[in-house]
């Protein structure tokens, strides 16, 4: 009964502290961003037509591979086939997480000093998520397009039980009740991403050359429950929020026989990040905070790079079937494991690393539409 018991109580603090990641809120700003992004688009779409007059491509026999996949990862600009066209892509991503935040202890045993748990013990896995495109080709050289994609689920938590035995690391566990000499201890730990582009692009020489804007979202929460059934349960808990804004640069190149094709694609830029951290650490007797809540926010400079191969395989002149394999990497970022303080002092909690550095990488499957 016991274990049930601080299973309800991890999962109840667990849900108020992802509170302030609302899936729907974040997904509904964002599309927001695109739809705005998709209106400049159009409007800088009919400006170029209206620059001077279109230019009628001759007739082919045979199925155009180019024009039938135009997205973020095809050549929309090469050989396409027409002047003006349209193009939507939706893709399903499934990422897994590398390595990014440095592996610490996070629960301890007193009795003999040992890791219990640490923070690779709780790295998210798997994450996944919608990539959207709007295409627009205004002539057979030049395409704008607006993206977006987001990955959610990337969370992962782990208990930890003893006889008051547990306890969080260094001084600030030593001045604590609830967490010192506790009785279950569990850690959790939740990431979202959101990325939202502009780009311009330009076919020369076989490739087409990508310029845009780019604004990503990096939200993650991090909390240490502890449970000592003498005094109560308490939870030590952490939130970051980095906001990456900024310009690109990219490539892509396709190739390919008959309905069936390949398209390699690369995209990096340097971005401002507005970055925050905040935590706060309650502990017994309520409402008493061992530390209070304490808050840092700076502006760094951060990169994404981006790599793509994906293979595409033309039903018909409107329909194409695609999938491919990812890798992102989002270096100079907070990240919520990176910001614990284990310290005692009056200043503790306030620092800001931004050494954090995010690498996914991962398959997508999805379908594209051109007219």
């Amino acid at each position: 009964m016991l274990l049930l018991t601080d299973a309800n109580l991890a999962r109840s603090a667990r849900n108020e502290s992802y509170g302030s990641l609302p899936m729907t809120r974040s997904i509904v700003r964002i599309l927001t961003n695109l739809l705005v992004a998709f209106a400049a688009m159009q409007m800088l779409a009919q400006a170029g037509v209206a620059a001077g007059p279109s230019v009628v491509q001759p007739e082919s026999d045979g199925v155009q591979m180019m024009a039938v996949s135009g997205g973020p990862l095809s050549e929309p600009c090469e050989g396409c086939g027409a002047t003006e066209s349209w193009y939507i892509e939706a893709d399903w991503l499934m990422f897994v997480r590398g390595s990014g935040a440095a592996d610490q202890a996070v629960v301890i045993d007193i009795i003999d000093g040992s890791t219990r748990l640490s923070t690779g013990n709780v790295r998210p896995r798997l994450s996944t998520g919608p990539r959207i495109l709007i295409g627009r080709q205004i002539d057979e050289s030049t395409c704008w397009e607006a993206s977006y994609f987001g990955l959610f689920g990337g969370s992962q938590s782990a208990t930890v039980t003893g006889v008051n035995n547990l306890a969080i690391p260094g001084d600030l566990g030593l001045s604590s009740y609830d967490y010192f000499d506790a009785d279950s201890m569990t850690v959790s730990y939740e990431s979202q991403l959101h990325s939202v582009e502009l780009n311009r692009g330009h076919e020369s020489g076989g490739w087409t050359w990508l310029t845009g804007l780019r604004y990503l979202n990096l939200s993650e929460s991090f909390q240490i429950l502890s449970t000592d059934l003498d005094t109560g349960t308490s939870a030590y808990d952490l939130r970051t929020s980095n906001n990456l804004l900024g310009a690109q640069v990219g490539g892509r190149r396709a190739g390919g026989l008959g309905p069936l094709e390949w398209i390699f694609g690369a995209k990096a830029g340097v971005y401002a990040n507005i970055a925050s951290q905040n935590q706060v650490v309650p502990d017994f007797p309520p409402p008493y905070l061992l530390r209070a809540a304490t808050q840092s926010s700076t502006t760094n400079v951060a990169f994404v790079g981006e790599l793509n191969l994906l293979l595409g395989y033309a039903v018909n002149e409107h329909w194409t079937l695609r999938g491919g394999y990812n890798l992102l990497w989002v270096g100079g970022v907070a990240m919520a494991p990176n910001q614990l303080d284990f310290t005692d002092t009056g200043t503790a909690g306030s620092n800001l690393d931004l050494g954090g550095t995010l690498f996914l990488h991962g398959v997508s499957v999805g379908v594209e539409a051109r007219w």
